[in-house]
């Protein structure tokens, strides 16, 4: 009878009627429904106030903090007491909810760290790389594979300077196996610290060398070798003291991104194919296997960007020379490689020529022994040249006197033909004549007789 929605029901059976019953019906489903909503929420507030009220001793009852491990009033151990339902769910939402942050926030990293190295590698090639040898220098397309922890870069051109034709160098294709702790790490300290490669190789590369002596001597490697040798000793004053924050990638951060710093264990060029013109000659077109560079930056915790780029362009141009046809092995030593070699640090260089890899051995001395020996090539080549004249002069005079000489025979025998010919035809005549003479004179005194 206390209870409101038992009163409200018996007032209205009371009264009487359908409407009336109806009535307290709703009235009653509503004050149930509205004590069911407290009675829920009581419960709720129960549950959550159930990790932090006291617990009681099991030994002595007294009220003791469900984290004390002792009672404080009987000094009994307690038990290890669980959380509630409630806590257990509310520590698993959380937790779960922190995993599926740090993903997201993972994901976006990575994605962030791919795309700005991309751009920050295809900007560095290109920015350093024409600042340094003085001609435009084109990269396609750079590809980062997380996974594979592998940079490739495709379809690089380095084109030649003014006055020439065709570019300098094409290379298909860079392949660099990259540590992912170094790159992460040098990424961290903007490329401070080195990015080791692990290994890296460069395939089917194209070398255009043009040799000018109109109007005055020179070529295309040469005007490169000269201007990366002036810009690698500006450049080199002030890479040190230069620090390295996060490029902007705009020309005016081209210095500080070619200070990045760079390892390599093994560098290997592969399927090289080299044109010399020496004008107004037609083009000698030679191939090399493979070039190897060893252990780059091991003396000195890394090289800078710049020094890898220059390390690469000195090993294809060295291997050029070094392979080339001994007829113009000289001129390639005199036009451009006595300004080639620099140390540089990298354990040596190897090379294949169709026979397996030979040390390409000490450079400098070599090249200078093959450019003083060019005046000494070309006087040999030149003497060749005209004992080759003198000889072909010769036989030429020899095959004309043949021919006259035979053509005179030809002609006496002629004319000894056409006079023995006009011998007998004359003879012939005067035996004509002797018979006409004879048979007139014989007609003649005939008819006298008569």
């Amino acid at each position: 009878s206390s209870c409101p929605p038992t009163r409200a029901l018996a007032a209205s059976l009371a009264i009487g009627g359908s409407r009336g019953r109806v009535a307290a019906m709703k009235v009653a489903e509503e004050k149930f429904a509205f004590l069911d909503d407290e009675k829920s929420e009581e419960t709720t507030r129960t549950s959550e106030s159930d990790s932090e009220a006291p617990a009681a001793c099991h030994a002595c009852g007294s009220d003791v903090d469900r984290n004390a491990k002792f009672c404080p009033t009987c000094g009994a151990k307690q038990r290890r007491r669980e959380a509630s339902p409630l806590a257990n769910q509310k520590a698993i939402g959380c937790c779960c909810g922190c995993c599926l942050c740090t993903l997201i926030v993972g994901v976006v990293a990575i994605v962030c760290l791919v795309l700005s190295l991309n751009s920050f590698i295809k900007f560095a090639v290109e920015s350093v790389g024409s600042t340094l040898m003085g001609v435009p220098v084109t990269l396609d397309s750079v590809n980062f594979s997380v996974m594979q922890g592998r940079i490739s870069l495709n379809d690089l051109d380095v084109a030649s300077p003014q006055g020439y034709t065709d570019d300098l160098f094409q290379l298909g294709r860079f392949v660099f196996d990259v540590s992912p702790m170094s790159l992460l790490w040098g990424y961290m300290s903007t490329f401070s610290k080195p990015v080791e490669l692990e290994e890296a190789t460069i395939q089917n590369i194209d070398i255009w060398i043009e040799m000018q002596t109109l109007p005055t001597p020179g070529s295309n490697a040469q005007v490169v070798v000269h201007t990366m040798n002036e810009q690698v000793a500006r450049i080199a004053k002030v890479a040190p003291s230069l620090t390295t924050p996060m490029p902007t990638l705009s020309p005016g951060d081209t210095i500080k991104v070619g200070t990045a710093k760079v390892k390599a264990d093994r560098v290997e060029l592969s399927n090289i194919t080299a044109a010399v013109t020496l004008q107004p000659l037609a083009p000698i077109a030679y191939t090399l296997q493979r070039v190897l560079v060893k252990d780059v930056g091991k003396k000195s915790d890394g090289v800078y960007l710049y020094e890898f780029i220059e390390i690469l362009v000195r090993a294809l141009l060295m291997s050029v020379i070094k392979a080339a046809p001994a007829n113009i092995q000289s001129n390639l030593a005199k036009g451009f490689g006595v300004d080639l070699w620099r140390e540089l640090d990298f354990d040596g260089m190897d090379l294949d020529m169709g026979h397996g890899f030979e040390k390409m051995g000490e450079f400098s001395g070599w090249v200078t022994a093959q450019a003083a020996l060019m005046p000494v090539h070309m006087a040999a080549a030149s003497a060749e040249m005209t004992s080759h004249a003198l000889q072909t002069g010769v036989d030429l005079n020899t095959e004309a006197l043949k021919i006259g000489s035979k053509l005179t025979g030809i002609g006496v025998s002629a004319q000894t033909k056409a006079a023995a010919a006009g011998v007998k035809a004359s003879a012939k005549a005067a035996e004509e004549m002797a018979h006409l003479t004879t048979g007139f004179t014989s007609g003649f005194a005939n008819a006298l007789t008569r």
